[in-house]
């Protein structure tokens, strides 16, 4: 797997369970492996989004050629929201967090 992440990075994915997915980032030239912000991040939650569309929503958006990493669900299961994260050369940091609201029926 080549870089799909901030110019160099390879954003490694793996489920967890249904509706689950952990990461790690791993660094195309050097092989160094980075956390990602989360352990585990649940996404089967219905919630609404401030941020985008009802159901129109992947629970992480990342380009090869940008630094931001947004993630959209539940870390550990909890604290459900949009979190947009900026790499900075050696870590993620984050810079906002919108939180999510059950979808009204």
């Amino acid at each position: 797997m080549g870089p799909n992440f901030a110019g160099r990075l390879s954003i490694a994915e793996w489920g967890c369970g249904t509706s689950c997915v952990s990461i790690a980032l791993v660094d195309a030239e050097s092989g160094t492996v980075y956390p990602g912000p989360f352990g585990i991040l649940g996404y089967g939650s219905v919630l609404a989004y401030a941020d985008v569309p009802e159901n129109e929503y992947e629970p992480l958006s990342y380009k090869l050629n940008s630094r931001l990493l947004i993630v959209r669900g539940c870390p550990e299961d909890q604290n459900c929201a949009s979190y947009y994260y900026e790499w900075t050369g050696s870590a993620l940091r984050l810079l906002r967090k919108i939180p999510a609201a059950p979808i009204p029926h």
